[in-house]
C-alpha cells in the first residue's frame, strides 16, 4: 500500500479547540492570527505551507481593515483554519488508516479531526463555493469524538477501523435525534425513533456521525426531469468541480444520482467518508461525477431497515469516499446479516460468514483472474490512455484481460441463440410497485403519532405546500401521485412477471451468462462506454467504482467499474486495489472561489484588442486558472492579483 507522506506540527495540535459560538469575527480571526505567526514554515513543504502563507496574508488583510464584513472575516479565519490544518494532514490524501496512525502517534485527537472537518464543512459548504452538501449537522459530534478520545486514553487499542472516524450519512438512513427527511418538507419533522441497523452498527464501531446529507428527493422518486441533487427541503446540491457556470459558457458539472450529497462531501473531504444509497445508479453515478470511489453492493448484504425506500428488491447502501481502503474500512462496518431484513439472509446462504474486505487490499489477489471487458473506449476518448494504463496494471499483476478475438469489447446475450436473448426490460412496474408497498412500510416504523402515514399523505401535503411556495416543487411530483394510486392487489402478477424479465435480462443472459461463458471473475467498463450501472441494478450485483480520468475542465469525469456477481465485492475490491495503487488517477476539486477573479476577466475582456495584448500571457493565465477544476485559492487569487496590476498599468 501506498504510505501518505504527513507533515506533523505538534506545537498547533496541542491548542484546546475553543467554542466560538458566542465570539466575535474579528476576535477569532484576531486569536487565530496570533498562533499562526510565530509557526516556522520553512521547516514544511511548500506544498502545505504556500497556502498557509497565502491564507494568513489574507486574514492579517481582513483584519486590518475597519470596514471588512463579518463574512469576510469568517472566510479569511477558515481559509487560515483550514490552510493550518492541512500542516497537520491532508485530509484529501489521507486514507483512515493514515488517520489512525496519527491518534497512536499523539499528533492527532479524535476530537480534533472532528473539528477539522466541521470547519471544511462551514468554509466550503456555507460561505464560499456553498456546495450545499450537509442538510444538517449533528449537535453532538464534539461530544462524541471526546468520547472517542477518552476512549483511547483508557484503552490505546481501540484507534482501529472506524472509531472515532468522522462521517456524513444520506439523509434518507434513520439516525435517532436527527430528522430522516429524504429531503422532502413533508417529512422535515421526521425524528425516527431508532437508529438503521447500518447506523447502529456505525455507532457500536466508534465512528463519528457529524450530520446528514443532502440529496436527490425521495432518491430521485417523485418527479420526471428532476435535476439531480434538488430536493424541496434541501435546495440544490452543486459539484465542487465546477459548481456554477464560469463566463461565456453555461456548464456546469451535476453532482448527479440520488446521492448527490454523499459524493459531493466525499470529493471535498467533508468526512472521512460518507454513506450512499443505490436504487439504480445513485452511488456509481455520483461517485464517477463527483470523481471519487464508490461501492454498490450486492443487495442483501447490508440492511435496507430503517432506510427510507424507493425498491426492497433494488436498494442497497454503500461507501462512497476518495480511496478503496476507506471504502473497504466502511463496508466491514455495514455489511451483515439484519433479522428486519430478509435480503441479509443470502450473506450465509451464499457461505461468506466473517468477512474482512481490508484482506483485498493486497496486489498479489489478482493472479490468475480472467477479467473481461464490456465496455473499451475508442482512441479518440478523453479516457483512453488512462484505460490502457488501467489494463496494464491488471496484466502487469498476474491477470488475464478477455476481450473478442478481435479486440472489441464483450457483449452480453448469447450470440448463437437471438431468440433466447430478452429485450431491455420497458415499461417494467417494478420499482413504482415496490415504492407503493415499501414506503409506506417504512413510515408504519415510525411512532403510531406520526401523521405521514401513506404516499397519499405526502402528496396531499406536497400539494397544500405548493400553495404558499410555488418554487418548492419545480418538477411537480408525478411519480408520487402515480405510485399513490397503485392497486398493489390487482398490480401483483405484473410485478412479478416483470421482475422475472429482470432476471433474465440481467442475470440469466446478462452478467452471469457473460462470467460463465467466457469463465470471468468480474467484467470492468466505464460510465461512458459499456456502463454495468443499469444492469446491475437489476441484477442486484455489487459494483466497485474507481476514478479513471478527469480533464479538469467541464466535461463529467471518468470510472472505471468493476462489476461481478452476487457477494463478489472482495474479489472486486482487489480488482480494483490494483488499478487504484497502480495508476493514482484522482485529483481532488479546487474549492476555489472564483468570483472576484471572474469580475477582472471580464474587465479585461472588455479592453480593445491592443491594449490587452501587452499583457496578454498574464490574461491567458488568469484565465486558465479561471476555467481549471483543480485550481486552488491560491493560485486563483494569485491570477486575479496579476491581472488587476496589468490592468491598473494599461
Amino acid at each position: 500500500m501506498k504510505k501518505l507522506s504527513f507533515i506533523l506540527l505538534g506545537l498547533w495540535m496541542s491548542m484546546p479547540i475553543v467554542s466560538q459560538a458566542n465570539e466575535h469575527p474579528r476576535a477569532l480571526l484576531s486569536s487565530l492570527i496570533v498562533k499562526a505567526d510565530p509557526i516556522d514554515y520553512g521547516a514544511h513543504p511548500a506544498e502545505y505551507t504556500r497556502h498557509v502563507v497565502h491564507a494568513l496574508a489574507k486574514a492579517k488583510k481582513q483584519f486590518t481593515n475597519a470596514v471588512s464584513t463579518d463574512e469576510q472575516l469568517n472566510i479569511a479565519r477558515l481559509e487560515l483554519q483550514v490552510a493550518l490544518d492541512g500542516l497537520v494532514v491532508d485530509l484529501q490524501k489521507a486514507t483512515i488508516l493514515d488517520l489512525q496512525d496519527l491518534v497512536k502517534a499523539g499528533r492527532l485527537s479524535y476530537t480534533q479531526l472532528t473539528q477539522m472537518y466541521l470547519d471544511r464543512i462551514e468554509l466550503y459548504d456555507v460561505h464560499t463555493t456553498k456546495l450545499n452538501s450537509v442538510r444538517m449537522l449533528n449537535p453532538q459530534a464534539l461530544a462524541e469524538a471526546r468520547k472517542c478520545d477518552e476512549a483511547f486514553r483508557a484503552n490505546p487499542s481501540v484507534a482501529k477501523g472506524m472509531f472515532g472516524m468522522p462521517i456524513l450519512i444520506k439523509d434518507n438512513i434513520n439516525v435517532v435525534g436527527m430528522p430522516t427527511t429524504a429531503g422532502s418538507v413533508a417529512l422535515a419533522d421526521n425524528y425516527a425513533p431508532y437508529d438503521a441497523p447500518l447506523v447502529a452498527k456505525l455507532k457500536a464501531a466508534g465512528a463519528v456521525i457529524i450530520g446528514k446529507l443532502n440529496l436527490t428527493e425521495f432518491a430521485n422518486y417523485i418527479a420526471t426531469g428532476m435535476t439531480t441533487g434538488f430536493s424541496s427541503l434541501g435546495g440544490q446540491v452543486l459539484n465542487p468541480y465546477r459548481p456554477v457556470p464560469l463566463l461565456g459558457d453555461s456548464l456546469t458539472v451535476r453532482p448527479s444520482g440520488s446521492s448527490a450529497g454523499s459524493g459531493v462531501a466525499a470529493a471535498a473531504a467533508l468526512a472521512a467518508i460518507t454513506v450512499g444509497t443505490e436504487t439504480s445508479g445513485s452511488i456509481l453515478s455520483p461517485s464517477f461525477a463527483n470523481s471519487i470511489v464508490g461501492i454498490k453492493p450486492t443487495v442483501g448484504l447490508i440492511s435496507r431497515y430503517g432506510v427510507i425506500p424507493i425498491s426492497s428488491t433494488q436498494d442497497t447502501a454503500g461507501p462512497m469516499g476518495r480511496n478503496l481502503t476507506d471504502a473497504a474500512i466502511l463496508l466491514n462496518v455495514l455489511m451483515g446479516y439484519d433479522p428486519h431484513d430478509d435480503a441479509t439472509k443470502g450473506i450465509a446462504e451464499a457461505g461468506l460468514g466473517a468477512v474482512d474486505y481490508t484482506q483485498s487490499l493486497h496486489l498479489g489477489d489478482v493472479r490468475g483472474k480472467r477479467i473481461g471487458l464490456v465496455g473499451i473506449p475508442p482512441e479518440d476518448n478523453p479516457a483512453y490512455e488512462a484505460f490502457q494504463q488501467a489494463m496494464q496494471a491488471l496484466k502487469n499483476a498476474g491477470a488475464e484481460i478477455i476481450t473478442k478475438p478481435d479486440g472489441r469489447a464483450l457483449t452480453y446475450f448469447n450470440p448463437d441463440d437471438s431468440d433466447a436473448n430478452p429485450p431491455f426490460p420497458s415499461n417494467s412496474l417494478v420499482l413504482d410497485y415496490d415504492f407503493a408497498k415499501d414506503l409506506p412500510a417504512y413510515l408504519a416504523t415510525l411512532d403510531a403519532n406520526y401523521p405521514i402515514k401513506s404516499l397519499q399523505h405526502i402528496v396531499d401535503f406536497n400539494r397544500e405546500y405548493m400553495k404558499t411556495d410555488s418554487t418548492a416543487f419545480p418538477f411537480g411530483q408525478a411519480i408520487m401521485i402515480r405510485c399513490s394510486v397503485l392497486d398493489l392487489e390487482e398490480k401483483k402478477e405484473q410485478f412479478l412477471a416483470d421482475r422475472q424479465k429482470d432476471i433474465l435480462y440481467a442475470r440469466d443472459n446478462g452478467i452471469d451468462y457473460l462470467l460463465k461463458e467466457y469463465r470471468l471473475d468480474c467484467i470492468v467498463s466505464t460510465n461512458r462506454t459499456g456502463s454495468t450501472t443499469l444492469i446491475g441494478a437489476k441484477a442486484g450485483y455489487p459494483t466497485v467504482s474507481i476514478p479513471l480520468a478527469n480533464s479538469g475542465g467541464a466535461a463529467h469525469p471518468i470510472n472505471l467499474h468493476f462489476t461481478g456477481t452476487a457477494f463478489s465485492e472482495a474479489q472486486l475490491i482487489a480488482c480494483a486495489y490494483v488499478v487504484e495503487q497502480a495508476t493514482d488517477f484522482r485529483i481532488p476539486p479546487g474549492l476555489a472561489q472564483k468570483n472576484s477573479l471572474g469580475a477582472a476577466l471580464v474587465a479585461a475582456q472588455q479592453l480593445p484588442a491592443e491594449k490587452r495584448a501587452v499583457f496578454q500571457k498574464i490574461y491567458d493565465a488568469a484565465l486558465e486558472a479561471y476555467y481549471h477544476n483543480f485550481s486552488a485559492q491560491i493560485d486563483v487569487d494569485k491570477a486575479e492579483e496579476a491581472l488587476r496590476a496589468a490592468l491598473g498599468n494599461v
